[in-house]
Formats: structure tokens, C-alpha cells, sequence
């Protein structure tokens, strides 16, 4: 439940932050589907540690992998080589600034509800262009936030269903 809202709060924030009128950017979770359009951002949990400490308190740390897909139609043909890198730089340094406190909501409920806002303790990006297969591909830029917070498990309390007394009085 926690990593659905922690996607969420990242998706809700890249949306605040980048999306314009004139150009909208699509944003997916986990996996990106074929013939995706762009711009367009993905957001993959790469690491997720869980320890318990002390009563119902639990340690988290998570690790997410923010990829962004550069709209190579709206470049330059004589400059395609060069634009993109800066541009996904720039791309880069917006995402430190967007997500450096990312305000963390609940969207278990009708409306979002703002519980707490997390600080990233570890931000870095790089820029690759070669794709999976050795070929050459589209520039993408691979953005990596480190959240490291703590969570109170609620415990339900087994309620006493009846109470029996006795009371003899002499």
C-alpha cells in the first residue's frame, strides 16, 4: 500500500511540475506499453527494503528509477545529435528540484490526503543512448531518488465481545 502511494505522490508531483497546456507528458507506472507516445515519464520501484524496530515501527527504504522519453519530433533534424543531451540535462536538474521533498498522500480515500512530505536522501541521473539490443536508440535520461522514512503500523485491537460479571454481595 505504501509503494502504490509513494508512485502516486512521485506521479502527482511530476504532473504539478512539468505538465503544460501545449505539451502534456504522459506518465507510467511499471511498465511503459507499445507504441507509447511522448514525452513521456516511467516510474519503476528498483528497491524496496522493509526492517521492524521497536514495537509497530518499521524502517523504509525505497529506491525508484524515474525514466524520461525525450519527443524526438519536436528537435532540430541538423542538431538532433546534440540537442537532446542538453535538454535531458535540464530535464535532470528540474527532477532534483521537483522531488528533492516529495509530498507523500493517501489515495485510499475519495479525496488524496496529505499525510507528510518526504525528503530524498540521494538524487543522481544519467543519459543513455545506446538501447538494449547495442543499436542506437533514442536519448533517454535514468533519474534515481533514495527515500528513506519510517512507518507506524496501526494494530487492530481485539475488542471483547461480551462481559460477564459476577457479583456477590453478603
Amino acid at each position: 500500500m505504501v509503494i502504490q502511494d509513494l508512485m502516486k505522490s512521485i506521479s502527482l508531483c511530476l504532473t504539478t511540475f512539468f505538465y503544460t497546456q501545449m505539451n502534456p507528458i504522459l506518465i507510467y507506472m511499471s511498465q511503459v506499453p507499445q507504441g507509447f507516445e511522448t514525452p513521456a515519464f516511467l516510474i519503476n520501484l528498483i528497491y524496496y527494503r522493509k526492517q521492524r524496530n521497536l514495537s509497530n515501527r518499521f524502517e523504509v527504504w525505497t529506491t525508484f528509477e524515474i525514466v524520461y522519453f525525450e519527443d524526438m519530433n519536436t528537435l532540430i533534424p541538423n542538431v538532433i545529435e546534440s540537442v537532446p543531451f542538453v535538454n535531458l540535462a535540464e530535464i535532470g536538474e528540474s527532477l532534483t528540484l521537483a522531488l528533492l521533498n516529495l509530498p507523500f498522500y493517501e489515495f485510499d480515500v475519495i479525496v488524496p490526503l496529505f499525510i507528510c512530505s518526504l525528503a530524498a536522501t540521494n538524487m543522481n541521473f544519467k543519459i543513455l543512448s545506446v538501447g538494449t539490443d547495442g543499436h542506437n536508440s533514442n536519448p533517454t535520461l535514468h533519474f534515481y531518488v533514495d527515500y528513506h522514512f519510517f512507518v507506524q503500523m496501526s494494530q487492530e485491537k481485539k475488542k471483547m465481545y461480551r462481559l460477564y460479571v459476577r457479583n456477590n454481595i453478603k
